[in-house]
């Protein structure tokens, strides 16, 4: 069992409103039992959702979903680091500019471009 295809799979899954045949006017959300056995084939019956089959694909999507949001987190932290290190060294460029022997104001960075560095 592959937790992101679940996921997948899950995402994919019509979830509406449904009541059922011959039952009061009590209406449910969720997927009809016909898509969920389509999608994932668990369960005797087509016609019915077993709690356990349905808290298992939840569980395996819920992983998948914690690896997915791991995996951000360590690229966004790789990209904060990237940032830090360009804006270290724009800082480093700016006073290497302003430090240089002649017209200053030429040496001076257009604000519209420091704006746009930060």
């Amino acid at each position: 069992m592959d937790a992101e295809v679940v996921l997948a799979k899950v995402a994919e899954l019509p979830i509406q409103r449904w009541r059922y045949k011959g039952a009061d006017a009590s209406a449910h959300m969720g997927p009809v039992a016909e898509d969920f056995h389509a999608a994932f084939g668990l369960g005797g019956d087509e016609r019915y959702i077993g709690t356990v089959d349905a808290d298992g694909v939840a569980l395996a999507a819920i992983q998948a979903l914690a690896a997915l949001a791991e995996e951000q987190r360590g690229e966004l932290e790789a990209l904060r680091r990237d940032l830090d290190a360009q804006r270290a060294e724009t800082a480093w460029l700016h006073e290497a500019l302003a430090a240089r022997p002649g017209d200053r104001a030429d040496a001076r960075v257009p604000r519209a471009l420091e704006e746009e560095l930060r």
